[in-house]
């Protein structure tokens, strides 16, 4: 295995290991080209690539768009007021896998026909998901369209879950480009894609089973029935529907959130700032970024940890001690994601183990007189509904969530050759899921509110990688 690679988008896998650094094989079992022997004996089992997958009709793919807004994204504060449909298929655009195969479209949401407010993904083929992610932000279809029109021969990419890019040419000439959502440029990862094909042929054939193809025909004939729906309350003069509560309420089978998610100007860890443009940015709790040291590389935890204790501190008197300040700021904020990082002391590859992180923050805790209880599990292979029952446990008991994703395998340069490393610490405050098992999950990451589809999110921690898995961490 090459050792060529001198820097790595810490975005796309969480963090970053200096290319003079070592860090501890995390695996025994690993072979000389860094994939897992677990791995490989998997590979027969599952359907090995996307190219001769059955492509959705355009209307079936607006269809699952339409039902997405009519249930979970009406849900959201951010639709409140808001007549939303699809973007016109002329504006849609086609994402691919690393081989030129299409498997979803970026679907613009438009306010009332005119303005674009943010994006779905929804998934394209008959046995994939049904939709992959939904964002208030409109960056993203930006930054495709002018380095896509800059370039007619380039392909828009879709990394499972959230990450999104973009590949030009072909064989040696190939080169892929990664979105930053922070620094909303396009970021060269050629060299890590290259040396970890295996592993990133790995999270395209996740997509397609049986039981996606089921989800999938449940959500257009769903679809189908609400539009029916409407238009004979239409027909018959009934009171139209006001901003899709109506089809809500029809189709919603759990909505679980925290109380100060989205209340008034008060949601989760919300923070204020001006970009450099002078345009008003809203955070949605913290970003490892802020530290602006080597701590933005492994300090994903610790992150997650000043999200939940600042949280509490808010949501009731007792709590009122585990943020230390009188009022939030990004200012003070970030000071306290240092007194955190202090506080987890995450080492070189980060807080790896949701117990340890459990009893730091108890520690925590203690040392500003709060007597914590931790609820805490595994999220491995067969554990999915439960980590959602405690998921949701959390949630309606007003209490942040803190997740672990640790099979995310993707190569980084040490002295000691090329290790499988990164995973990442996310902040859950919200978990839908509808009548027909469409679920979602809401998450802070990168001082972001992103949505997305919980069986996309569960499975790229547990298959078909090998079963490291993750954890669920929540406090009362």
């Amino acid at each position: 295995m090459n050792r060529k690679a001198k820097k790595l988008i810490a975005r796309l896998f969480c963090f970053v290991l200096p290319p003079n650094m070592a860090a501890p094989a995390l695996a025994q079992n690993i072979k000389e080209d860094g994939i897992p022997q677990e791995v490989i004996s998997q590979l027969d089992s599952i359907t090995s690539n996307l190219s001769d997958a059955v492509q959705l009709e355009s209307e079936d793919i607006k269809a699952l768009a339409e039902y997405q807004i009519a249930t979970f994204i009406q849900s959201e504060p951010n639709a409140k007021g808001r007549t939303i449909e699809p973007g016109d298929e002329s504006t849609w655009i086609s994402l691919h896998d690393l081989e030129g195969n299409r498997f979803a479209e970026l679907v613009p949401l438009v306010d009332k026909g005119a303005e674009e407010i943010g994006y779905i993904t929804v998934g394209t083929i008959k046995d994939g998901f049904s939709h992959y992610t939904m964002e208030w932000d409109v960056s993203l279809l930006k930054a495709y369209r002018c380095a896509l029109s800059e370039n007619r021969h380039a392909k828009a990419v879709l990394f499972p879950p959230m990450d999104y890019g973009i590949q030009t040419g072909s064989g040696t000439n190939r080169a892929i480009l990664k979105f930053d959502m922070g620094t909303q440029l396009f970021e060269n990862v050629t060299e890590v894609v290259a040396q970890n094909s295996e592993i990133f042929s790995l999270e395209y054939q996740i997509i397609r089973n049986e039981e996606n193809a089921a989800s999938t025909e449940r959500s257009l004939t769903r679809s189908k029935k609400l539009l029916q729906k409407a238009e004979s309350s239409q027909v018959s003069n009934q009171k139209p529907t006001q901003d899709g509560q109506a089809l809500l309420a029809t189709a919603a089978n759990e909505d679980v959130r925290l109380q100060c998610e989205w209340k008034d100007s008060q949601s989760f860890v919300t923070m204020s700032d001006i970009d450099d443009d002078g345009n008003s940015i809203i955070w949605y709790g913290g970003d490892q970024k802020w530290y602006g040291d080597e701590k933005a590389v492994n300090g994903c935890g610790p992150v997650a940890a000043a999200n939940i204790m600042y949280y509490m501190s808010a949501s009731a008197s007792k709590y009122k001690n585990l943020y230390p300040y009188s009022f939030l700021s990004k200012g003070l904020f970030t000071t306290f994601m240092g007194t955190m990082y202090d506080e987890i002391k995450p080492g070189i590859i980060g807080e790896a183990s949701h117990a340890s992180f459990a009893n730091k923050v108890v520690e925590w805790g203690k040392k500003r007189g709060v007597t914590l209880t931790t609820h805490r599990g595994i999220s491995a292979t067969g554990a999915k509904n439960i980590t959602k029952d405690e998921i949701s446990k959390g949630l309606k008991l007003d209490k942040p969530v803190a997740l672990l994703n640790l099979n995310k395998w993707f190569m980084y340069p040490t002295t000691d050759g090329d290790i499988p490393l990164g995973w990442h610490w996310v902040t859950a405050t919200k978990y839908f899921q509808t009548s027909n098992d469409n679920q979602w999950l809401a998450i802070s990451s990168w001082g972001r509110r992103i949505s997305v589809n919980w069986k996309v999110y569960y499975e790229s921690v547990t298959e078909p990688l090998p079963n490291l898995g993750g954890g669920y961490v929540w406090f009362e």
